[in-house]
């Protein structure tokens, strides 16, 4: 078993080719006789960990389903998996389908392999204990993304098991593990990181005590809907979720001015609660690529753009202003009355509206993945954003959980677990809000209305493709139907009216080829 981790460790690095936080601990020093020992062997183990989240946010690629929802949409002729998404067309050959359900077991047979032997290593024990609790996290972390998405999927938890080897465990049995794995990763994490490589500004850039709370409490609020329908989890969620808020000094979180949040000047902030940091030092690799969401005539790939009655739906206020981008450059003869000349895009321009005929998609798109700092790639400002050939890369870093979930899912979890809202459910709710620019909540709401509240307003701040994504909350609420019957008509048309067949992806049909055992899940 030791070599065969080895082995996957060894294939980790030369396939992911790391460099960055961890960097400093060369590969050379594992062999079989001495790894892994001590602490420094830990700290090692731990790269070719992180470097999967690297690859896994390589690009827009993992997040297509994502537009079953309705607040994105394609209708892009090229990278048709965008709109295979969009429609429900997916089918179980896309090799988009292979990355997200692949590269999740390969950050579990990592994390698999750290758990298995950080008891048997030397050092500082505090340091040995970190590292293991980032693992527990971390696996916890890829089973709720096969469960969410795939449904009841093989569940390795030993060194050298394989998911190509082992039937389907049940949805509970898969979030018992999850639930056992963040507790775990609860106490053996620290509040704060302070190791050099592990932090940025005085923030922890891996996961803390204060991540596997917060992903606790999460995992608990989507157990109350679709398809376990636990009720019982509402209070759990608000107790874990509020064990965060209350100590949100300790863990450094915060929001984030809403002029700030998607400016992509900030490597890190503190409405991080667990992300994934591009290490500019490479600039080798793409991070949610700006050109896949913006327009064509402004050198994007329009793979994927808002729905026009989401955006139309979207309450107005500055949070409209930094989700969405709403003009468009239309290339025109430089004679043309309001015309300007752009470098990067070599030729004359005018800025019309989303809804202009002259425009190729006639759709609003949106602005979270757009900008990068001048050190590390992507546009620079709306004043001079047109994207040439170099700029597919993006030196975007990406949160996976942001504050401002933490504070939802209280609110939602704290109502529904007491029978109404409270004062402390209004309050997190209405920080969100209040940073929207929206009026808060009108009291006296009853305890469904209140859901409802939170429910959409998770919507409008999460919208547009984020890791924290609407279509997970179109399951938990059994929405999907009813949220794709109120389609523009300049979408594009759905392969079929989606049901619950729709609500879990495909296995890959490589997987099932290579294991017997593996059947596709059907959502009833």
């Amino acid at each position: 078993k030791l070599s065969y981790s080895l082995l996957l460790l060894i294939v980790c690095f030369t396939t992911f080719s790391c460099s960055g936080y961890l960097d400093e601990h060369s590969k050379d020093s594992m062999n079989a006789s001495t790894y892994p020992k001590t602490d420094a062997d830990m700290v090692t183990a731990m790269s070719p960990m992180w470097w999967v989240t690297m690859k896994f946010t390589s690009g827009d690629d993992p997040t297509f389903f994502f537009l079953g929802a309705d607040d994105a949409t394609s209708n892009v002729p090229a990278n048709t998996y965008f709109r295979d998404g969009d429609i429900f067309n997916i089918s179980d050959g896309l090799s988009q389908i292979t990355y997200d359900w692949q590269l999740p077991y390969k950050g579990i047979q990592i994390s698999n392999f750290i758990i298995a032997h950080y008891a048997d290593c030397t050092g500082d024990q505090n340091l040995i204990n970190n590292c293991a609790g980032q693992a527990y996290f971390m696996r916890a972390w890829w089973y709720y993304w096969l469960i969410k998405f795939f449904g009841p999927c093989p569940m390795p938890l030993k060194e050298g098991e394989t998911d190509a080897e082992m039937t389907q465990s049940s949805v509970e049995d898969v979030y018992a593990q999850i639930i056992s794995d963040l507790q775990k990763a609860e106490e053996l994490m620290p509040a704060k990181q302070t190791r050099s490589e592990w932090v940025y500004n005085g923030m922890s850039l891996v996961p803390t005590q204060g991540s596997a709370k917060s992903l606790l409490a999460s995992v608990y609020l989507q157990m109350t809907g679709w398809p376990l329908k636990d009720a019982s989890k509402y209070a759990l969620a608000a107790a874990k979720a509020k064990e965060v808020i209350d100590n949100e000094s300790t863990y450094g979180y915060g929001l984030v001015d809403i002029n700030k949040l998607w400016d992509g000047i900030d490597m890190w902030d503190e409405e991080t609660v667990f992300g994934h940091a591009y290490n500019w030092k490479t600039g080798d690799y793409t991070m949610r690529t700006p050109k896949a969401g913006a327009p064509i005539e402004e050198g994007g790939w329009a793979c994927y753009m808002a729905e026009i009655n989401f955006f139309k739906n979207f309450p107005e206020g500055p949070r409209k202003k930094v989700t969405f981008q709403t003009d468009i450059w239309v290339p025109v003869s430089k004679d043309t009355e309001g015309a300007f000349y752009n470098e990067r895009g070599k030729g004359w321009f005018i800025d019309v509206s989303w809804d202009d005929p002259r425009t190729e998609k006639q759709h609003p798109y949106f602005c979270k993945q757009r900008f990068g700092s001048e050190t590390r790639g992507g546009s620079l400002s709306w004043e001079d954003r047109y994207l040439d050939g170099s700029m597919w890369r993006s030196g975007r870093s990406q949160r996976f959980i942001r504050y401002a979930e933490v504070l939802l899912v209280y609110a939602e979890a704290e109502c529904m677990a007491k029978g109404g809202p409270d004062a402390s459910a209004y309050a997190a709710i209405n920080r969100v809000r209040e940073r929207a620019g929206l009026d808060d909540l009108a009291a006296g709401m009853s305890a469904s209305d209140f859901q409802t509240a939170c429910f959409n307003e998770r919507g409008w701040e999460f919208a547009g493709n984020e890791y924290c994504s609407r279509w997970a909350d179109l399951l938990r609420f059994e929405k999907v139907e009813s949220a794709n019957s109120n389609r523009d008509s300049r979408e594009y048309i759905l392969n079929h009216t989606p049901t619950k067949a729709d609500y879990y992806l495909p296995i890959p049909a490589y997987d099932k080829n290579m294991n017997p055992n593996l059947h596709d899940n059907i959502g009833n």
